[in-house]
């Protein structure tokens, strides 16, 4: 799950500007993506009832539709049936497509048994869930809406997991493209990694004069001793960071790891005194009114 070109803009400025979170940017991607399902899902459900369908009743048009009919990947076929695919791999030891189905055949119809279970041992409220379909209404039961809203939990859990799995990752190169380009440093003194050049995921590379420095990029928040690990680890030359512990920046120091700070104030400015460290020449850091124009010219250099 990748971030939205927006989200990738918003994510970076957040980054170089003072004290700002990208967090901020990902969980509104997260919020997007999650609210566009919703639509989408409620919709289908909408067109369902007004055919008169019953989504709770035994041999259901939720689990022919949803999970039997074979228009979904396994992955769709688990959210719909409010099932996680770690679930069924921490059970099943598969995540092969018959193991998913069957998996999800039995948690839906457990859910739905359940359902009828509690509401049979006593007085629940009586709650009627109402969608508009071009201005038709239909309306869901409690036992009905209690299986769709078990099935958006699941997943925007999912969606949340994807997005901070690979968004961090998706930033790095047009972020540090971005220092660079803050920076005035010219095209001949940077570039972008080749796929498995170095034995660990290093992705931008400063050079001088023969000399190359390996960039390690680590969005972890605050404090996180990991990031400062993983520079030492992978022979970094330098680790930019949103925020590194006064700890983690001696021990930096110390190994002769440059480092950079973003969410210090003027956090990005420290960029230039690295360069310098590395003798590659740059102009005087740009400020930060023209940072969307240099965010979008990295986007494209960074492009793969």
């Amino acid at each position: 799950m990748r971030l939205s070109p927006d989200g990738l803009r918003h994510a970076i400025r957040c980054l170089i500007r003072d004290g700002q979170s990208h967090r901020q940017a990902i969980f509104e991607e997260i919020n997007r993506e999650f609210v566009r399902h919703a639509v989408e899902f409620f919709t289908e459900v909408a067109h369902a009832k007004l055919k008169g369908e019953d989504l709770a009743a035994s041999e259901d048009w939720y689990e022919r539709q949803l999970l039997r009919s074979g228009r979904y990947s396994k992955e769709e076929i688990a959210v719909h049936a409010g099932i996680p695919m770690k679930t069924i791999e921490n059970i099943h030891e598969s995540t092969s497509s018959n193991v998913v189905l069957d998996a999800s055949l039995q948690n839906h119809q457990a859910l739905r048994r359940t359902i009828e279970e509690v509401l049979a041992a006593g007085e629940g409220p009586s709650i009627t869930l109402t969608i508009k379909l071009r201005g038709v209404g239909v309306d869901l039961s409690l036992d009905e809406s209690l299986i769709v809203i078990n099935s958006l939990a699941v997943k925007r859990e999912r969606i949340r997991g994807g997005m901070w799995s690979t968004a961090g990752k998706q930033v790095e190169v047009p972020l540090m493209a971005t220092l660079c380009l803050l920076h005035g440093v010219d095209d001949r003194f940077w570039r972008i990694a080749k796929p498995d050049e170095y034995p660990h995921q290093i992705d931008f590379v400063l050079q001088s004069h023969g000399k190359q420095y390996l960039c390690e990029v680590k969005l972890m928040g605050k404090g996180n001793p990991e990031s400062a690990k993983a520079a030492h680890a992978h022979n970094a030359n330098l680790l930019v960071a949103d925020r590194l512990s006064e700890q983690a920046k001696q021990s930096l120091s110390k190994n002769n790891v440059e480092w950079v700070e973003l969410a210090a104030a003027s956090g990005y400015r420290r960029f230039g005194v690295v360069l310098d460290r590395f003798n590659i020449e740059r102009g005087e850091a740009a400020d930060l009114e023209g940072l969307d124009e240099i965010i979008e010219r990295a986007i494209e250099r960074t492009a793969r």
